[in-house]
């Protein structure tokens, strides 16, 4: 009876740690699943581009259905993405479930940015500011 008792003590404790570090792997999973879709993102820009789409058209609605399905699942994660683009440049910002935020621009940067930078605002370079 004894043992049977250490055995169930053990599993409860055992248990009971997993479901500690639980939301922390998930928050985790999902700010992979954000970055990876964002770098697909990345690669649908430039196929955009190459077809003869300018980036402006990025934040529109005249965009690839794997575009939509990429931003609709980067919101599914945590956010929708902030999108700007110009002609010849585009950089796409979202904040992850550790409240970093992610960045991608038409320079080829994917990284993690300051907070308050975002994008550079700069109507002539729609990119990332430098990371941190």
């Amino acid at each position: 009876m004894v043992e049977l008792l250490t055995v169930v003590s053990i599993i409860g404790i055992l248990s009971a740690m997993t479901l500690v570090t639980f939301p922390a792997a998930r928050s985790r999973a999902k700010d992979g699943v954000i970055m990876s879709d964002m770098g697909q993102l990345r690669a649908e820009a430039e196929v955009l581009y190459g077809e003869g789409t300018t980036y402006a058209n990025l934040g529109g609605t005249l965009i690839s259905a794997a575009w939509t399905a990429l931003v609709d699942d980067i919101t599914t994660q945590h956010e929708a993405p902030a999108i700007e683009a110009i002609a010849q440049a585009y950089c796409v910002t979202v904040t992850l479930n550790s409240t970093d935020e992610w960045c991608i621009d038409s320079t080829g940067f994917a990284g993690i940015i300051a907070a308050a930078t975002d994008c550079d605002g700069d109507v002539d370079a729609a990119t990332c500011a430098a990371g941190d």
